[in-house]
C-alpha cells in the first residue's frame, strides 16, 4: 500500500529523499471556535522557514 513512500522522488526539479514531505502535528494552537490562531500561523510559517533551510532535502 506505501510501496512508494520511502523511494525518492522529485518536485518540478528539486530532488527528494522520499515522499513524506510533513509528519502529522498537533500544535494546540487552534482557537476554541475551531478557527486557526495567529500562534499557529507563526508556527507553520517557521516550521516551513527550517524545512526550506535543512540539508536532508536532497
Amino acid at each position: 500500500m506505501f510501496e512508494k513512500l520511502l523511494e525518492p522522488g522529485r518536485i518540478g526539479t528539486m530532488p527528494l529523499r522520499n515522499h513524506i514531505l510533513m509528519g502529522p502535528t498537533e500544535t494546540h494552537f487552534t482557537r476554541e471556535d475551531g478557527c486557526i490562531s495567529q500562534e499557529e500561523i507563526a508556527y507553520y510559517v517557521e516550521r516551513a522557514a527550517w524545512t526550506a533551510r535543512s540539508p536532508w532535502l536532497t
